[in-house]
């Protein structure tokens, strides 16, 4: 009986703590959580990609603070199922970064140089897709081991070529730089920064794609930007095409040009078939089945379309959250961006809140999502009774005589309660 009542309080134990952290019903995991997009039908109104680009980032943003949701961009789920992602490609980089990385740690220069450069082709090789942090973190753990192999103007070339494109990358908890490379680095960010810069024109076909130098946003295409000259990744994407990274080399010289080609990816037609659709019947109570087939194409349970309206110099966003297994609405609601689509994060948050507490789910203050149906371990009921248990156990744990037979063993020793 004892045991019995130990073991129920050590479920309620469990159940507490479950609770108290907010875990319980609440921390899914990734495959059992609701898989769902945003879709900004933007078409017809006079708002710019980067503009639509923004009200989606901002509203997956902030839809993905519940942890019931899987959020995902569709576009980046299309390139996925597409197989246009080299996951192994880029998980051999990684494993060759982290050998390189050990055996520089155990001073084995030589070692380590072959296997970062390894590391660093494979990632060259993919650009569109290697994280550029990685990349800049593997060049500098090679100009570090070229100084410690007494190669000083390498390391000196290897530096310059990295601040030309990553200016403020130091050393880090993973690869503490030495005083000497620190003050190189510093050296050579003085010099780049006295620098005269040249300009890159960046074209694509089509026009309208957004342009990343370096990581950083710097227009739409045809753009125009000065740089420092030297070695510097320009990306160029636009939705329904792959996204095209190229390595642009600036001159010294002011008719620098970068002409992209982009690609259109064909399952991006039925994406697009599927949205023109969802233009005419986004609002209604039921969804044809066109539209729901983007449930097959990138595999989510559920899609948030967005419809803008732009009136004088205010955005109004009216958003419909539907289910893509039978399509039926679930829920609607509005919002109105106070200022730029790029900075308006509390209308973002109202609008993801509006929504998902119209299909029963109520934010916490905490910013997670829980269902408005308490279940029965956060009833008054369940901790009187259990209290009543614990109360009982630890009494009876209290007054139970000790078994004298008892021998007990290293294994299994005695419990000796003493009156």
């Amino acid at each position: 009986m004892t045991r019995s009542l130990l073991a129920l309080s050590a479920i309620a134990a469990a159940h507490l703590a479950a609770s108290a952290s907010g875990i319980g019903n609440t921390a899914l995991a990734t495959n059992q959580r609701t898989r769902t997009t945003v879709f900004v039908l933007a078409r017809g109104v006079s708002l710019s990609e980067s503009d639509a680009n923004a009200i989606d980032h901002g509203l997956r943003q902030a839809m993905a603070t519940d942890l019931q949701l899987n959020v995902s961009d569709w576009n980046r789920l299309l390139l996925s199922f597409s197989a246009r992602i080299p996951s192994a490609a880029l998980e051999r980089a990684t494993t060759a970064q982290s050998e390189g990385l050990a055996l520089l740690q155990q001073r084995d220069y030589r070692a380590a140089q072959i296997s970062l450069q390894h590391a660093a082709s494979l990632l060259e090789q993919h650009l569109a897709h290697a994280p550029k942090r990685q990349l800049a973190e593997i060049q500098l753990a090679l100009a570090l081991v070229a100084a410690r192999l007494g190669q000083h103007d390498r390391a000196d070339q290897l530096l310059r070529a990295l601040l030309t494109w990553r200016p403020h990358l130091d050393g880090g908890a993973q690869l503490p730089l030495p005083r000497d490379l620190r003050q190189r680095l510093r050296h050579i960010r003085q010099q780049l920064a006295r620098s005269a810069t040249f300009p890159l024109e960046v074209i694509s076909s089509p026009a309208g794609a957004r342009v990343y130098v370096d990581g950083s946003f710097v227009g739409e295409t045809p753009t125009r930007i000065a740089l420092h000259p030297g070695r510097h990744y320009v990306a160029v994407k636009r939705r329904g095409f792959l996204k095209q990274l190229v390595a642009a080399q600036v001159a010294e010289r002011d008719d620098n040009r970068l002409r992209v080609t982009l690609t259109r990816l064909d399952q991006y037609l039925l994406v697009d078939r599927a949205l023109e659709q969802a233009r005419i019947a986004v609002g209604k109570p039921q969804l044809p089945t066109r539209v729901t087939d983007l449930r097959s194409v990138l595999f989510i349970d559920q899609a948030v379309f967005v419809r803008p309206q732009l009136r004088g110099n205010t955005t109004r966003l009216r958003a419909d959250l539907y289910d893509l297994h039978s399509g039926r609405q679930l829920a609607s609601a509005s919002a109105i961006l106070d200022g730029t689509p790029q900075g308006d994060r509390n209308a973002y948050a109202a609008l993801a809140a509006a929504l998902y507490a119209q299909a029963g789910v109520a934010r916490t203050p905490k910013g997670h999502f829980r269902s408005t149906t308490k279940p029965f371990y956060r009833r008054w009921w369940f901790w009187a009774a259990t209290a009543a248990v614990v109360g009982g156990a630890a009494l009876t744990a209290g007054l139970w005589p000790r078994d004298r037979g008892c021998t007990g063993s290293a294994d299994r020793p005695c419990l000796v309660i003493k009156n």
